[in-house]
């Protein structure tokens, strides 16, 4: 399966594997049926509605060949909001987005309508996870717009 063993003849931008799509609906079908059967309290914060609709829309979004497979994953598990299930990403694929210096190399969240770094992702020798970012290229944080933009 894919999920514990990425890889494809293809790469696609930074060196990454490429997935054709038939995979990637296989192992989206594998992964889905694994949360729904395993997990005991997938619909304890969000309701079985809401998490089918997440599923189904997410598929649909399967219609082209990709590298970046955890974005397709990630709303799922935030949906679900169990702390330990979570997606990440692999290490060659950390160490390829590491390489390119034009990716901006956090994950970020809005807290009380203020902008944190959650993940630092970056190579910097400080730790940068949990300061507060008040603006990007002189664009204040609050005028960057809410959490859904930043996807």
């Amino acid at each position: 399966m894919l999920l514990s063993n990425l890889c494809l003849s293809q790469t696609g931008a930074m060196g990454l594997k490429m997935f054709a799509i038939d995979e990637l609906k296989e192992d989206y079908t594998y992964w889905r049926n694994r949360i729904e059967e395993k997990h005991p309290l997938v619909y304890f914060y969000t309701s079985k509605n809401q998490i089918d609709e997440c599923f189904d829309s997410l598929y649909q979004q399967i219609n082209c060949p990709m590298t970046d497979f955890i974005k397709i994953l990630a709303p799922v598990m935030a949906l679900i909001q169990d702390g330990h299930n979570y997606v990440i990403p692999t290490e060659t694929a950390l160490a390829s987005i590491r390489n390119y210096s034009y990716l901006f190399p956090f994950e970020l969240k809005y807290i009380d309508e203020r902008l944190y770094i959650i993940q630092d992702l970056s190579t910097s020798e400080e730790p940068l996870t949990g300061l507060e970012i008040t603006s990007i290229n002189s664009v204040g944080s609050k005028d960057m717009g809410t959490s859904k933009n930043l996807s």
